[in-house]
């Protein structure tokens, strides 16, 4: 849920500042520096078009905010980690689509940005070990939101491939016990 992310969040970045010394509250923290530019954008938005922007910008961000949700469900739908391993270019799907690519700034390089987190998008290199989508994200995406039942036919067989080439002992167990 975006609450726990939320405060998965805090949690993190709190513990980053205190490594390096910095005060939690601070011109450092990157949460609270996002949070007022987003305040600020919907500042200038009713600066420039009073309610009718503000409206406007809420909206926009409500759109992000399910694109960014659909994108994240479709780069680790089915996949599986045991709880206290760690993250590896396996539990995400990626696609080498060029236009996903270009249009979404190398996100399709999902399990890159698993590995090195803070890499910037332009230096995520694909990753011939990691598991792959049938199609580029945008495609993929649209079969997500308006044909979900294809979206899960379609993946199937790249799920049962995954299973038997990815999965780790542990990640077949689990598996199973959903089942």
């Amino acid at each position: 849920s975006s609450i726990k992310e939320h405060r998965d969040a805090w949690k993190i970045e709190l513990t980053r500042l205190k490594k390096r010394g910095h005060f939690t509250l601070g011109i450092h923290n990157k949460l609270i520096i996002g949070l007022l530019q987003s305040f600020l954008i919907g500042l200038l938005a009713f600066y420039f078009a009073g309610w009718n922007g503000v409206l406007m910008f809420l909206g926009i961000a409500i759109f992000a905010k399910l694109f960014l949700e659909s994108v994240n469900y479709m780069e680790h739908y089915g996949l599986v980690r045991e709880e206290g391993t760690p993250v590896a270019l396996h539990h995400s799907w990626n696609t080498n689509k060029r236009v996903s690519s270009l249009l979404l700034y190398n996100l399709t390089r999902h399990s890159h940005h698993h590995e090195q987190g803070s890499l910037e998008f332009w230096k995520l290199s694909p990753k011939g070990e990691a598991p792959e989508m049938p199609y580029g994200y945008l495609s993929t995406l649209y079969l997500v939101v308006f044909f979900p039942w294809l979206y899960r036919k379609m993946m199937e067989p790249k799920l049962e491939f995954w299973i038997e080439n990815y999965a780790s002992k542990g990640e077949k167990e689990l598996i199973l016990q959903q089942q």
